[in-house]
């Protein structure tokens, strides 16, 4: 059975409430509208067909999207230090940077069928969009039956300040 958990972060707290969480797991990311989808259809799909717009504003289709994989971050070898390389590469901390997305955490027993990132090196040798080291994949439709916990997260915008009814000017401050 799937656990729907509700996490509202403020957005100065989302890094150190949500590594931790997605760290030494397997998941699929996507914005919330794409999760209520999903939930309803039972499963996590491929977007081969190109039928709903790409994730990560890519300019072409990645490696697993042209083969009708689903896309998964596959963070069980990092720690908390070694993550930043790959979110300079694609950041799923702060994906869209949009305040309303969910991730669908796998559980250990759909490991076996996922396909590795060396798979992708293998067949097509970097000529293709994939996140080496960081990227796997589902091959078919991922039934929700394979996910452990869904993360529906809701970021907590910080108000902005007012503006200042007198701000001193550039000059000025740099003079002080």
């Amino acid at each position: 059975m799937l656990e729907k958990r509700i996490l509202r972060i403020r957005e100065d707290f989302r890094e150190s409430v949500l590594l931790p969480l997605l760290i030494g797991k397997v998941f699929h990311v996507t914005k919330w509208d794409a999760c209520e989808s999903i939930l309803r259809a039972g499963r996590i799909e491929g977007n081969q067909r190109g039928d709903r717009p790409l994730s990560f504003h890519q300019a072409v289709p990645s490696y697993g999207v042209r083969r009708g994989h689903v896309c998964l971050f596959d963070l069980r070898e990092f720690r908390l230090d070694s993550c930043a390389v790959i979110r300079e590469k694609l950041d799923f901390v702060d994906p869209w940077h949009c305040h309303h997305y969910g991730y669908f955490i796998l559980r250990p027993r759909a490991y076996r069928d996922l396909i590795p990132w060396t798979t992708a090196v293998d067949e097509v040798n970097y000529r293709e969009k994939f996140i080496p080291e960081a990227e796997c994949w589902y091959p078919t439709g991922l039934p929700l039956e394979l996910i452990h916990t869904l993360y529906e997260v809701i970021i907590l915008r910080r108000p902005h300040p007012p503006p200042l009814s007198n701000p001193p000017s550039f000059v000025e401050l740099v003079e002080r």
